[in-house]
């Protein structure tokens, strides 16, 4: 089985995956998803899903309209892509389906000659970033903050709403 580019019939299902998603509590031996896009639309995940820069991957359920999970893709400048949306069905995680999406979106990426592999983590996510780096990604040790309608800046911000960002090799 293999991941396959959403359409914009997949738009709901998207929104209501990332939507059911747990985004604030690690699972021992796995993970409920990457970044949150909490309260995701089917408008918003159409729009998503209809931008050039950005593909959303999803692997189904055999035959069945059901999504198992999803990530996004966006190809950046100079052989670079940002790796995003990781999220897989409640009743599927922990069988590798979220790996599987992250073999793919980066095979789909290397496909299109990037070379650099881009995730954005959450800081309080340890669980997340040691999965991440058991896949290959390293820090950069770079830092991003979580600033919208917050002034900019991550002083004083809660851990959660602190990010780091984390790069591969393809």
């Amino acid at each position: 089985m293999r991941s396959e580019i959403a359409t914009a019939a997949d738009a709901r299902a998207v929104a209501e995956l990332l939507d059911s998603a747990d985004w604030s509590l690690p699972r021992r031996g796995g993970i409920e998803a990457a970044e949150p896009l909490p309260g995701m639309t089917s408008e918003e995940a159409a729009a998503m899903i209809g931008r050039a820069s950005t593909i959303i991957l999803v692997r189904r359920a055999g035959t069945f309209p059901m999504l198992l999970g999803c990530i996004a893709v966006e190809m950046n400048d100079m052989g670079a892509c940002t790796i995003s949306m990781l999220a897989v069905a409640s009743e599927f995680r922990r069988t590798a389906i979220g790996r599987a999406l992250l073999e793919d979106a980066e095979q789909f990426a290397a496909d299109r000659s990037a070379t650099q592999a881009r995730i954005v983590v959450s800081k309080s996510r340890r669980d997340l970033v040691a999965w991440y780096e058991r896949r290959g990604y390293r820090p950069t040790g770079r830092r991003e903050a979580h600033t919208a309608g917050l002034g900019g800046g991550d002083a004083g911000l809660p851990s959660a709403l602190r990010f780091i960002v984390l790069e591969k090799r393809l």
